[in-house]
């Protein structure tokens, strides 16, 4: 083109019509400076030669013939034989709404006779966003041709291959996930996995007989197709076709003779295996539709097709297309979709480093069309040592000052950090010119503790390495420390409440931000680096549950200082021994021994206190069941620790239990009237009712017989009721704890290298709530009968008489109940649910106990002699049922178990005799027996008849696949 020449594009406005008329609206903007024109959707344009007026006008212009091209983009290298016919220095021209959402027009004007430039000065790259839309789906009966029979709603059979045809809108170039599911009517409907093959053999997981599957999903590219003689009566509403310029080739390679019109439809077409495997899961009758997502478009929703179906039953025993290979889970297009991406001045990808991993935060190569020009690389750090080393680089950097459209230039201009800076970050050359900061210089190293009210914190300052704040850069390379400052002040020097509070819930912590911007002609962008705090936090509460089974509850970084702690007071043994080895044994024990001696020696202490290091204690003891009288004593005995650790452990916080005696001692009061309550409740408070029936003859017996000075245990034994009703504790343990973490770029892809707050929830209560009612069949039968009374007074006479027990002969039966939950909750924020369990469980059990015990004793002098004789039984039946309701990755799904604990007989027998040597202790307040002989044993058993459990499958209310699979 001539230098006084230049094309100019202009794009016409839309125009929509309602009642009161027409509305005209821009249909997109040329931008002059890079010559990309991104349409709103397609439209009519013209484009025309204009001239340059020049410095010295010619006296007679002359008259220049062009040639246009005005084709489809794969690459911008067009020649003359490319040309598509038209003359003139004017055209217009419409863009083809079938490849809106992805393709490209290149449109340049050349003169006759000459090579077109492919240059953005000379032409224009032209393309159209559209509205994407998934439209409908059509069966087909296989063709390497993609032009086979509809099939839909037909029947097929396992091992037979078909083609899936699913019609779009503004989606040419665009990827579209293809889920392919069963439809069930009782049942959620099951997935049907893309299952490669070679030489027809799944590959197999690693000691399963399931076949391994990597996707869950079939993600193709959308194309345009030649129309179909049946495609064309359908209507818009459900297909998109449009006539498009296509070069019609000629007899020689790389020749054209012109281009010619041809009706295209945009469509996604998807060969399907239909695989006898899927019948292992979804069953040997099947009703396949497939579910299609759009992939670029953000949050988009699933499409489900279900009325484009096909049967399938049966089995087709012959090879067909697929059969060797089976289904390929993605297929990668290569159809260009962004016009940026053929600017001269560029990068091709962003990389972000940091002691996690590298990360791809832009990658031009899998770029959706419409990409976003604002990123975001979180970070978790801390101060001092907790900082992160951040290195950003960009690959493939080109500055091409000729072809750079960019002022200043993009060379020596492509990473602009200026938040660094204005937070105090100076370039490495400024280094030795940079003021020694005040606080790095004291050079202080060491641990603060501080305790009130029993929370305890710990604040390690080492500022022996100070920080610096120094930025490495180059073109391609931005390289700083990134920290989270902890800091309580505004810059106005009151106190920041608000962060301070966000320290404790995260949900609301503030941030530190560092926009940095890179750039070229091709893409720039706005990676925002957002720094979280490494704080990490554990609540653990304790009801009634052993102080030795709490600590199992802490998170793992709670157990890793134990481990170190731990260590390194091992280490300290280990020297305490070798110095006593040096002074007892210096020259007399060889390296090994002194090895052996030095495992021994700790194998024991590991032996007697269960860790290397850890101090003897007592084991703390529980209450299974009582009185509510008793459960309000508990309430007073909770455990509660909440710790806290941030800077990577050098700091540290934790509520211990003085805090909560602390408070309970401002609470007493409420306590003593929850307890005079209890106490009402259970009629202590009550006037003394006249004693009646059985209980009259029974306080009658003891005060005429003088029994309740002789034989304590006898009176507690005939004045107990015949029923006694006992509440089963309940027993709770609850953790919760709380950070952010690095979201599992295994399950979500998408969120690799992103920070989301992790919440772990767990509620174990076993049991909720318990009751359990005994009744004394002996005692019961007494008070109904005033001879059987006599008897049994009679009897524990005798019993007490021999060996003060009177209740040797026991026969009891008893009914015990317990309602039971367990809750397991694991969240992230921003990826959603990790594990959700919830559990109720029920139980009932009954039995019968038959218990009788003789002992007796004899003293003459010095010796005493002792026999006893003893017989039990038990029978007891119970059964429980188990519901769970829970979210796993495939979906919301309820399971039960119902348990039947079978009839279980125990028996024991006991005969034993020994013969003792009474005598006094020095100080003679206590009789000691020294056993001279004994013999005899005991003997016990246990038979379980019908123990079973029957537990249902998953049942899932709704399968859901992972949008990242």
């Amino acid at each position: 083109m001539a230098k006084n020449k230049k094309l100019k594009l202009t794009v016409d406005n839309l125009v929509t019509k309602d009642s009161s008329g027409s509305h005209p609206k821009p249909n997109g903007k040329v931008d002059e400076n890079s010559h990309i024109v991104v349409l709103k959707e397609g439209g009519s344009m013209t484009a025309e030669i204009v001239g340059i007026i020049p410095l010295v006008q010619d006296k007679e212009p002359q008259k220049t013939e062009y040639e246009w091209l005005c084709n489809m983009v794969q690459t911008i290298n067009f020649k003359a034989s490319d040309a598509i016919g038209w003359t003139g220095p004017k055209r217009r021209f419409l863009f083809p709404k079938v490849i809106e959402g992805g393709g490209m027009v290149w449109v340049e004007a050349f003169e006759k006779g000459t090579e077109p430039t492919n240059s953005l000065k000379n032409g224009y790259l032209i393309a159209a966003k559209g509205k994407p839309a998934i439209l409908s789906a059509i069966w087909r009966e296989y063709s390497p041709n993609n032009d086979g029979k509809d099939i839909t709603k037909s029947a097929r059979k396992f091992g037979d291959t078909v083609q899936l045809h699913i019609y779009t809108q503004a989606l040419y170039g665009q990827d579209v996930e293809i889920t392919l599911m069963d439809h069930d009517l009782l049942d959620a409907d099951d997935n049907l996995a893309p299952i490669p093959r070679t030489d027809g053999k799944p590959e197999y997981e690693k000691d399963k007989k399931t076949p391994k599957i990597t996707l869950k999903k079939f993600t193709r590219e959308v194309k345009i197709y030649t129309m179909l003689e049946d495609e064309r009566s359908r209507p818009s509403s459900i297909q998109i076709s449009d006539f498009i310029q296509q070069d019609k080739p000629g007899s020689a390679p790389g020749a054209s003779t012109g281009a010619v019109r041809i009706n295209k439809t945009q469509k996604v077409v998807l060969d399907v295996f239909i695989d006898d495997l899927w019948a292992a899961t979804a069953g040997d009758s099947l009703e396949i539709y497939p579910v299609v997502k759009i992939i670029s478009q953000a949050n988009a929703k699933d499409t489900p097709l279900t009325k484009d179906y096909i049967t399938v039953k049966g089995n087709i025993n012959k090879e067909t297309a697929l059969s060797k290979v089976g289904n390929k889970p993605v297929i990668v297009g290569d159809i260009p979709t962004n016009p940026k991406r053929f600017n001269p001045c560029k990068y091709a990808m962003i990389k972000v480093k940091d002691k996690e991993g590298e990360w791809p935060v832009f990658d031009e190569n899998v770029l959706e069309y419409t990409d976003s020009n604002n990123l975001v690389f979180e970070v978790i750090a801390g101060e001092d040592n907790a900082k992160q080393t951040i290195t950003l680089t960009l690959i493939d950097f080109v500055s091409n000052n000729d072809e750079c459209t960019g002022n200043p230039k993009h060379k020596g201009h492509s990473i602009i950090y200026y938040s660094l800076i204005s937070d105090g970050y100076k370039d490495e050359d400024e280094k030795n010119k940079r003021p020694e900061d005040k606080d790095s210089a004291l050079k202080v190293k060491g641990t603060n503790p501080i305790t009130v009210l029993g929370v305890t914190a710990k604040r390690k300052t080492d500022h022996s390495k100070s920080y610096t704040k120094i930025i490495k850069h180059s073109d391609t390379e931005l390289v700083f420390d990134a920290m989270y400052k902890y800091s309580m002040l505004k810059a106005d020097g009151t106190v920041d409440w608000e962060r301070i509070w966000g320290y404790f819930w995260l949900p609301s912590v503030k941030t530190d931000k560092y926009p940095i911007i890179t750039q070229s002609c091709r893409w720039k962008h706005n990676l925002d680096f957002i720094i979280y705090p490494d704080i990490k936090w554990s609540l653990i509460f304790g009801f009634n549950v052993n102080k030795e089974k709490l600590e199992t509850l802490f998170p793992g970084w709670c157990a890793e200082k134990k481990v170190k702690r731990y260590e390194k007071i091992g280490k300290k043994i280990t020297r305490k021994i070798d110095a006593q080895l040096d002074r007892v044994l210096p020259d007399a024990i060889s390296a090994k021994e002194r090895k052996a001696i030095n495992n021994d020696v700790k194998g024991a202490f590991t032996d007697a206190y269960g860790t290397p290091v850890a101090a003897k204690k007592k084991t703390s003891t529980t209450q299974e069941k009582g009185k509510l009288s008793t459960l309000v004593d508990i309430l007073k005995e909770v455990e509660i620790s909440l710790k806290t650790e941030f800077n990577a452990g050098q700091n540290q916080g934790d509520i211990t239990q003085k805090f909560v005696k602390s408070v309970y001692d401002k609470m007493g009061g409420m306590f003593d009237l929850v307890t005079k309550a209890v106490e009402i409740i259970e009629g202590k408070h009550d006037p003394s009712p006249n004693a009646a029936g059985g209980n009259e003859s029974i306080n009658e017996f003891i005060s005429k017989d003088g029994l309740q000075s002789r034989y304590k245990h006898l009176v507690e034994s005939l004045k107990r009721p015949p029923q006694e009703v006992e509440i089963l504790y309940p027993k709770i343990e609850f953790s919760a704890s709380w950070q952010y973490e690095s979201i599992d770029g295994e399950h979500y892809p998408k969120l690799k290298s992103r920070k989301g707050l992790s919440v772990d929830v767990k509620l174990k209560a076993e049991p909720l709530i318990g009751v359990e009612i005994r009744w004394h069949i002996l005692d019961l039968l007494a008070r109904r009968h005033p001879i059987a009374y006599a008897v049994l007074a009679a009897v524990k006479t005798l019993l007490a008489a021999l060996g003060d027990n009177p209740d040797g002969i026991k026969v009891d039966f008893w009914v015990k109940g317990t309602i039971g939950a367990e809750v397991d909750f694991q969240h992230n924020l921003l990826a959603g649910p990790k594990e959700f369990t919830a559990k109720g469980s029920t139980a009932l059990q009954a039995g019968v106990e038959l218990d009788i015990t003789i002992k007796g004793s004899i003293v003459q002098g010095s010796y005493e002699a002792v026999a006893k004789l003893g017989f039990g039984a038990a029978a007891q039946v119970g059964m429980g049922i188990e519901v769970t309701l829970g979210v796993d990755f495939d979906g919301f799904f309820t399971e039960a178990s119902l348990k039947f604990e079978g009839l279980k007989l125990t028996f024991k027998a006991t005969a034993e005799a020994s013969l003792n040597k009474l005598s006094r202790s020095k100080k003679g307040d206590k009789l000691e027996r020294e056993q001279l002989m004994s013999s005899g044993g005991s003997i016990e058993g246990e038979i379980t008849l019908g123990e079973h459990t029957f537990k249902t499958d998953k049942i899932y209310f709704k399968k859901f696949e992972n949008e990242d699979d």
